[in-house]
C-alpha cells in the first residue's frame, strides 16, 4: 500500500482497498504537501501584509489569528498541488482564503488578499494587468460579502480575463509597479 507502507499478496490481481487501513487509493502516491511549501505561502502573506501596513502607517494593525493565516497557507498549497495548471483558481482561491474565510489582520485583509495574489502570479511568471483599479476593489468587495452570489467559477473566469504571462523579470516589474503605485499614492503592488 502506497499509504500505509503495508505489504500483502492480494488472492486476486485487482484488489480494491488495502486490507490493512482499507484505502481505496492503496495503488497510488499521495501528493503530500510540506512544511517548507506552507510556511512559504505564510512567509508570503505575513511580508505582504507588513509591507501594505508599513506603506500606509494604519492606526488598526495587528494579527487576530496567526495559526488561520498557518491554516490558511495550507489550503492554498493544498489546492496548488491538486491544480497545479489552474492559475485563475489559485488566484481566486488565496483571495477568497485571505480576505473572506480567514479575516486574519485587524485592518488590511482585502489589500493583503490582492497582494499576495499578485506576487503568487509574479512568482509563477504571470502579472495581473488589471487597467481600472476601481473595477477590481469592487469585484474584490463583492466576492468577500458575506452573502456574495459570485460563485467561484464566475469569479475565476473574471480574473482570468486579467492574468497574462509576464515578458519582464520579477525584479523590474515589482520596480515599476512601486513607482507606478507611488505617484498615484496606492499603497499595494
Amino acid at each position: 500500500c502506497k499509504r500505509c507502507n503495508y505489504e500483502w499478496k492480494p488472492r486476486k490481481n485487482n484488489s480494491k482497498y488495502c486490507p490493512k487501513c482499507n484505502s481505496p487509493y492503496w495503488n497510488k502516491t499521495r501528493k503530500q504537501t510540506t512544511k517548507q511549501e506552507v510556511e512559504r505561502m505564510n512567509k508570503l502573506i505575513l511580508t505582504c501584509y507588513s509591507n501594505i501596513i508599513d506603506t500606509t502607517k494604519e492606526k488598526n494593525q495587528g494579527i487576530r489569528d496567526p495559526g488561520g493565516i498557518h491554516n490558511c497557507s495550507y489550503r492554498i498549497v493544498s489546492y496548488e498541488k491538486s491544480n497545479p495548471k489552474d492559475i485563475s483558481g489559485i488566484t481566486i482561491t488565496i483571495i477568497i482564503e485571505i480576505a473572506k474565510k480567514g479575516h486574519f489582520f485587524v485592518d488590511g485583509n482585502k489589500r493583503t488578499a490582492f497582494a499576495v495574489a499578485k506576487a503568487y502570479l509574479l512568482e509563477k511568471g504571470y502579472i495581473l494587468e488589471i487597467l481600472e483599479i476601481k473595477a477590481a476593489d469592487s469585484f474584490i468587495r463583492d466576492l468577500t460579502k458575506y452573502e456574495s452570489k459570485i460563485t467561484l467559477k464566475k469569479a475565476k473566469n473574471w480574473i482570468k480575463k486579467y492574468i497574462k504571462k509576464n515578458r519582464k523579470t520579477l525584479e523590474s516589474h515589482i520596480i515599476d509597479q512601486i513607482i507606478k503605485n507611488q505617484k498615484n499614492g496606492r499603497s499595494y503592488i
